[in-house]
């Protein structure tokens, strides 16, 4: 049960990152520091600074807080994903550029297809 906000982190941390490695270097801290943050035996919960950071990330901050509404952010249709390399992405950013690839495909095809023949 995710009744507790090192609880919740740890969940996003594995379906977001598979690895606490891997959400320690998005987040720029050492991955030591993780576990004073996510799990059962977790204290602490990220100060302001870090929680932007982790909105950035996609993390919705009141479901990481209090366990209201939706784990991930980027589940508004307003999400602006900045592309960076693909090994940098999130889970939940690849996702969010195929969700908006696959709703303006035709669109794009066609706008590709009048430049190419010009």
């Amino acid at each position: 049960m995710l009744d507790t906000p090192q609880k919740r982190l740890e969940h996003y941390i594995k379906t977001q990152y598979g690895t606490k490695v891997a959400f320690a270097k998005a987040i720029g801290i050492l991955p030591t520091s993780v576990t004073k943050y996510a799990g059962t035996k977790a204290k602490s919960i990220f100060g302001h600074e870090y929680q932007v950071k982790l909105n950035s990330l996609g993390l919705n901050i009141a479901w990481y807080l209090t366990g209201q509404g939706e784990m991930l952010e980027s589940e508004k249709e307003s999400e602006v994903v900045k592309l960076t390399r693909l090994d940098e992405m999130t889970i939940s950013q690849m996702r969010s550029v195929l969700n908006w690839i696959d709703a303006n495909y035709e669109t794009m095809k066609s706008i590709v297809s009048s430049l190419d023949d010009k």
